[in-house]
């Protein structure tokens, strides 16, 4: 959540503060020129989502293309503060797009990973929860900023944030390398969701099957109790066949995806939300700045 919640910042805090920094630099149609550093944003974000993913599960990897992303979105932020040019304005937004993607695809997949399947519902409401927070709290803390402190404010604040968020994922256990101690996020939370099995309690450490005996009447067998070896993998080569991931072609994904009602859906509100999004925008601009 803490991620989304920072790339949303960064990408919300400007929006109150370019027109202004714009004017100061005596450019002229500011209006246009702000929905152009949008849609830079936006270009870079999805120009690189495709092959950002592919990277990512082809080489099962989460930590390093995070920790790049945000390197990339602190850069851009120095860039984009410092920049003398609107050219350079946009090129330092179209590098934000681009660790906005990787922050949003590979974070999710990161979720998806050290969730158990009938959790993972819950976690990304969780986690799509920064989105909303991002969005809300951006734009009047950018302005509060703008105001008090001028135009590095809303930037300092932001690389402040991006450095908090860099340490956390610097402390990330992928689920390939919990494997190696025998650990594996799917079963550990599996008991979260009210799989309380049979016996319905879920705190009791004894198997389903377990019944309790009179003294004098013991059964010739007693159902043994799961110890830590019993979860362990029995060798590496377990472990890493469990965690190889399934290489399926990005085409073959996306006719799959276009097969499904939820997919599709999922797709028609988001086009629609940005766009709706980004009109009212730049009809708040035009009508303060022009």
């Amino acid at each position: 959540m803490f991620g989304i919640l920072v790339d949303l910042l960064v990408y919300t805090i400007i929006i109150p503060v370019m027109p202004s920094h714009l004017q100061q630099l005596r450019y002229h149609h500011v209006s246009s020129l702000t929905g152009w550093l949008l849609f830079a944003f936006s270009a870079g974000l999805v120009l690189s989502t495709p092959p950002i993913a592919v990277f990512s599960e082809r080489y099962n990897t989460r930590r390093m293309p995070l920790i790049f992303g945000l390197l990339l979105l602190g850069g851009s932020q120095v860039m984009l503060m410092e920049a003398p040019t609107y050219a350079v304005m946009c090129v330092a937004r179209v590098l934000q797009g681009i660790s906005s993607a990787m922050v949003w695809t590979i974070g999710l997949a990161l979720v998806c990973d050290a969730t158990p399947e009938n959790l993972i519902g819950r976690q990304l409401g969780i986690a799509m929860g920064g989105t909303s927070v991002g969005s809300l709290i951006g734009p009047p803390i950018g302005g509060a900023l703008f105001a008090r402190f001028g135009y590095r404010g809303p930037f300092v604040v932001c690389l402040a944030a991006t450095v908090i968020d860099l340490i956390a994922r610097l402390l990330i256990i992928e689920r390939k390398e919990a494997l190696q101690y025998g650990m594996d996020p799917h079963q550990v939370g599996e008991s979260e969701d009210g799989g309380k099995g049979k016996s319905g309690n879920k705190n009791s450490i004894l198997p389903d099957e377990f019944t309790p005996v009179k003294e004098g009447n013991i059964p010739d067998t007693i159902p043994r109790l799961r110890t830590l070896e019993d979860t362990l993998p029995s060798s590496c080569s377990d472990a890493d066949k469990q965690n190889k991931p399934s290489q399926i072609s990005l085409l073959v994904i996306s006719l799959k995806l276009t097969k499904s009602s939820r997919a599709l859906v999922a797709l028609i509100l988001t086009f629609a939300y940005g766009y709706a999004s980004a009109s009212v925008r730049l009809f708040i601009e035009s009508s303060n700045f022009t």
